[in-house]
């Protein structure tokens, strides 16, 4: 989501590029597969994701395994790549979204990449892995899992259900946002209130500087989080996942929302 992680910069972008007639490209670089991933940048490095190359243009255009990638920002020279295996498929370059929708995050030092169907690794700049963690995704439903990863100082939060053997994990699971420890892949916390994986939760700081996540529940496909709404919630120390207010909204939609510290 940026320097900030809201989704803004203050820094200046190109506005204009053509592929076709090579204005404001620096490079061009071939990929071993489609990626829905957005691109990571730190320094002079970037981080993306692409699907496992098929075996030939025959193959099924199913399947949940999902490559993370390092390149060189000035020249696109792929610098190394690390596997993440997944628990579920997802249709290759699906409309909406596939296992590898997720942007890395990356704080210059090391980097988190997320497979949605289930995995997530952290690698030092080099390629080098410090943890993996794998989990049980939502299953069922079109593969539509628009959630973007956060790095929050020294947590990493991420959208799972709830463990397998939690007395709390509902028999339809829930998806919660989950606090884990960027350093060891451990979990910290996990927010009382669920959202939708249709929901990209957005980070941001209320009027009084407590720094929160906005998320959303509701939408096609029978999705179990309910009530349908917006909750505020806390990532503020002592206070990780803890609701600040709920706002019920009826009606079914797919969240994509923005905040400031007002409104």
């Amino acid at each position: 989501g940026g320097p900030d992680g809201n989704w803004m910069t203050k820094e200046r972008a190109p506005h204009r590029w053509s592929v076709a007639d090579n204005r404001n490209i620096l490079f061009k670089t071939e990929l071993p597969e489609t990626g829905q991933s957005g691109i990571a940048k730190f320094g002079d490095r970037l981080y993306f994701t692409t699907m496992e190359p098929l075996r030939n243009a025959r193959s099924r255009k199913d399947g949940g395994n999902v490559t993370g990638h390092a390149a060189d920002a000035n020249t696109g020279e792929l610098l190394w790549s690390i596997d993440l295996p997944a628990k579920e498929e997802s249709p290759y370059a699906y409309g909406f979204s596939d296992s590898s929708t997720p942007s890395p995050v990356t704080n210059g030092t090391h980097v988190w990449f997320t497979n949605s169907s289930g995995h997530i690794v952290c690698c030092t700049a080099d390629g080098s892995v410090v943890w993996r963690r794998t989990w049980d995704p939502t299953t069922g439903r079109p593969f539509n899992k628009q959630y973007e990863p956060i790095l929050h100082g020294n947590t990493l939060v991420s959208v799972e259900p709830r463990d397998l053997r939690d007395p709390r994990r509902q028999a339809d699971a829930w998806n919660h946002i989950r606090g884990i420890d960027a350093k060891t892949g451990k979990t910290l916390w996990v927010s009382d209130d669920g959202l939708t994986h249709y929901n990209t939760p957005v980070l941001g700081k209320t009027h009084n500087g407590t720094p929160a996540v906005m998320i959303g529940r509701g939408g096609h496909h029978d999705v179990p989080e309910g009530p349908s709404g917006l909750s505020l919630v806390s990532l503020a120390k002592g206070s990780e996942g803890k609701t600040i207010w709920k706002a019920d909204i009826p009606g079914k939609a797919l969240y994509n929302m923005h905040w400031n510290r007002d409104r």
